[in-house]
C-alpha cells in the first residue's frame, strides 16, 4: 500500500512539473519570441498589435487552465511547500486576471481613441 502511495505522488510531482513547464514554455514563447518577432517582422503595426493581442487572450486562458489545475494539484505537499505554492500560483493568477479584465480594456479604450484620432485627420 505504502508503494503504490509513493507511486501515486511520484505521478502527481510529474504531472505538476509538466503543467508548470507548459505554463513557463508558453509565456516564454509568446512574450519573448513571438511577439517581438511580429513588431520586428511586419510592417503593419496595427496589423502585428492585433495578432499579439489575440496570442495573449489566448495565453491568458492558458494561465487560468494551468495555474487552477495547480492550485487544485497541490495535495500530499507538506502544508508550509503547499501555503508557498498557493500563495506564488494564487499572485500570478491575480496578476493575470488584473491584466486582462482591466488593462487589456483600458489599451483597447485608448487604441480606438487614437485610431479616431487618425482616421480624422
Amino acid at each position: 500500500m505504502l508503494v503504490a502511495n509513493q507511486q501515486a505522488q511520484q505521478r502527481l510531482h510529474k504531472l505538476r512539473l509538466l503543467i508548470a513547464a507548459l505554463w513557463v514554455g508558453n509565456i516564454v514563447t509568446v512574450g519573448y519570441m513571438v511577439a517581438p518577432t511580429l513588431f520586428a517582422t511586419l510592417y503593419d503595426r496595427v496589423l502585428a498589435g492585433t495578432i499579439a493581442g489575440s496570442m495573449f487572450g489566448v495565453q491568458f486562458w492558458l494561465t487560468l487552465g494551468c495555474g487552477g489545475l495547480l492550485f487544485g494539484l497541490v495535495q500530499g505537499i507538506a502544508p508550509a511547500q503547499r501555503k508557498i505554492l498557493r500563495l506564488l500560483v494564487g499572485s500570478i493568477l491575480l496578476c493575470a486576471v488584473i491584466s486582462h479584465l482591466g488593462l487589456q480594456p483600458m489599451m483597447a479604450a485608448i487604441k480606438a481613441e487614437a485610431g479616431g484620432v487618425l482616421a480624422g485627420a
